[in-house]
């Protein structure tokens, strides 16, 4: 969630079974968060949708700019940590779920303007351990932090597998995707009309390339998958006709 956050007093709750979830601010409506089952990722986890803060026992303050310090440190197992969530975040207080974590200025500003924080951007599962504040809007929550997978050791921890259905065949064509090589990734971007785009992060391995992640973004819908797929030389050409170096 970017743009100033509302900044609610915290409301100490014990923690029982309850069902954290927010309307739409665009229809109105919920309904939980639309992960789809896409060939070849293990993981499927929100995208855009959690803010990290470094505290871990209270809502962080506001600094003079009336904006609240996101977290540079990549969430470890075993930390608790405050999150803010919004919409289409919908979980019970009892189930683990995976979230994409990006630093704070790649989360605000892109990988694209600060490749340096790739390696450090990681998908993590956590569960809830306590509720702060709750609203229609956002939900202050403590989390415990069960498993982290850095982009940095992503080829090392997750099996590689080979492509099954391409992406190419998973993904709408935009007009065109815009492509940058951020260090050893290649890092693809589409978008129509502001309610839809997609996103994909490559690594270059010797001759090869793996496709290691990949979103979606609809006003109901805002994933990341996470993978380490062996792309065909055909799929990685087709996605680059489709791209516009910038």
């Amino acid at each position: 969630m970017l743009g100033e956050p509302v900044f609610i007093k915290s409301i100490s709750r014990r923690l029982r079974k309850m069902n954290i979830a927010f309307k739409c601010q665009t229809c109105g409506g919920g309904g939980e968060n639309e992960f789809r089952e896409v060939d070849g990722f293990a993981i499927a986890a929100y995208d855009g949708v959690i803010d990290w803060s470094d505290y871990t026992d209270e809502i962080p303050p506001l600094n003079d700019n009336k904006w609240w310090m996101r977290s540079e440190k990549t969430p470890m197992p075993g930390e608790s940590q405050m999150i803010n969530v919004g919409h289409p975040f919908n979980e019970n207080t009892d189930t683990a779920f995976w979230t994409l974590y990006m630093p704070a200025c790649s989360s605000v500003n892109g990988w694209d303007e600060h490749p340096e924080e790739i390696d450090a951007s990681a998908f993590v599962k956590c569960q809830i351990e306590s509720v702060l504040a709750n609203t229609e809007q956002q939900a202050w929550l403590k989390v415990k932090v069960l498993e982290t997978i850095t982009f940095a050791e992503v080829l090392n921890k997750m099996p590689q597998t080979e492509e099954g259905l391409p992406i190419v065949n998973n993904t709408y064509q935009f007009e065109a995707f815009d492509l940058e090589r951020l260090n050893d990734w290649m890092y693809f971007s589409g978008g129509d009309q502001g309610d839809l785009s997609h996103w994909m992060l490559i690594k270059e391995v010797g001759e090869g390339a793996r496709l290691v992640a990949f979103g979606e973004w609809n006003f109901h819908r805002q994933c990341a998958y996470l993978g380490n797929i062996s792309i065909s030389d055909e799929t990685l050409q087709t996605l680059k006709s489709w791209g516009r170096n910038i």
